[in-house]
């Protein structure tokens, strides 16, 4: 799209509002109690197929006790996407690119529609949406206690490299280590099955030119693209995951598991959209997520540092400010906010999270 100034902040804008749409049907996609919907996300016309559908629960290790957070997870994968991944991914220029598809479709040329489409077929790349979804483990509940108390919980700080290290959110990191432990084999298998296709395809051709390497790595643009979406605590897990896979973060350490080598496995590939993500992390800046906040949210702007201060003004009102020391409701909300506090952390370790 060749435009500048005032116009291209506008295609921008309407690019992010159609992304955030498609995230939201995919949302609801997610929490409806049934996954057929004839005319909209996975009508047949679409080609679109659910690979995995399960919900991961909380390790019940000593160091996941805080965390509540149930993940429900459902991948569709479409094999007809020809768009861009990773940065490139959504916006309006894969707005325009469908819009000339449609367009190649309505054409009157059965020969051009027909060279149209075997160059298409041969291009397709093929994506992978994976829409998250969470609850508390215990109630199946979805309200803002649930959603404080898994914020209220001192940072933890993650080693990058030798030089620098970042801040995230404790369980919602952990449990994203856990969503790709169980998703891996879901979005490495089109990977290993197109590998192992180009290996025989390229030994096959090798046995008549010996000069040929065997090299059978494809570059990312000929992978399929990842592109991860959800709303509250889960956004913030899938931008976490976004941050793994991308190669930004590293693992969290497992002692169940081989690491294998999901940090950066779909490096330029990735890409999540965000609907009222928490702060979650901090020391890494980063443009392939999309964050959405809705006005004012409070989720958006609930951190252990920033329910602290809460917690440390409205006591103070309660002992000396004008309404005394007799307004209980007061008191009552204040402490529901702050459900969780611990004592004994240090400002070192408290970082200031951010919504990424």
């Amino acid at each position: 799209l060749k435009v500048k100034g005032r116009m291209s902040r506008n295609a921008a804008r309407v690019g992010c509002v159609a992304d955030a749409l498609f995230a939201a049907e995919l949302c609801e996609l997610a929490t409806s109690s049934s996954s057929e919907n004839e005319d909209g996300t996975l009508a047949d016309w679409t080609e679109r197929e659910i690979v995995f559908n399960e919900t991961i629960y909380p390790d019940e290790s000593a160091q996941d006790k805080q965390s509540h957070v149930a993940l429900s997870v459902l991948i569709i994968y479409e094999p007809t996407y020809n768009g861009g991944a990773g940065v490139r991914h959504g916006g309006i220029e894969d707005l325009l690119s469908f819009a000339k598809e449609e367009a190649d479709d309505d054409s009157d040329s059965a020969e051009s529609n027909s060279s149209t489409q075997s160059t298409s077929s041969s291009s397709q790349r093929g994506r992978f949406i994976i829409i998250l979804s969470d609850k508390d483990a215990s109630s199946s509940k979805n309200d803002l206690p649930y959603i404080i108390s898994t914020l209220d919980v001192p940072p933890i700080r993650v080693e990058l490299n030798s030089q620098s290290k970042a801040s995230a959110n404790g369980p919602l990191y952990r449990l994203a280590g856990s969503l790709i432990r169980s998703i891996g084999e879901v979005i490495d298998s089109s990977d290993k099955k197109d590998n192992a296709e180009e290996v025989g395809k390229e030994l096959s051709d090798n046995e008549s030119d010996p000069g040929v390497s065997n090299d059978a790595q494809k570059h990312p643009s000929d992978l399929p693209a990842i592109h991860i979406v959800g709303h509250s605590l889960s956004a913030a897990v899938g931008a976490l995951t976004a941050n793994i896979l991308e190669g930004r973060l590293p693992m969290p350490a497992s002692e169940q598991t081989s690491e294998k080598r999901w940090s950066g496995f779909a490096r330029d590939r990735v890409s999540a959209l965000c609907l009222g993500c928490p702060p979650c992390i901090s020391g890494i800046e980063v443009d392939f997520i999309t964050s959405i906040i809705n006005g004012d949210d409070v989720v958006c702007r609930s951190s252990y540092s920033t329910l602290q201060r809460l917690y440390g003004r409205t006591e103070r009102s309660i002992k000396g400010g004008i309404l005394g020391k007799g307004v209980g409701l007061m008191s009552d909300a204040a402490r529901l906010t702050v459900t969780g506090l611990t004592s004994g952390s240090s400002k070192k370790q408290d970082a200031n999270l951010s919504v990424p």
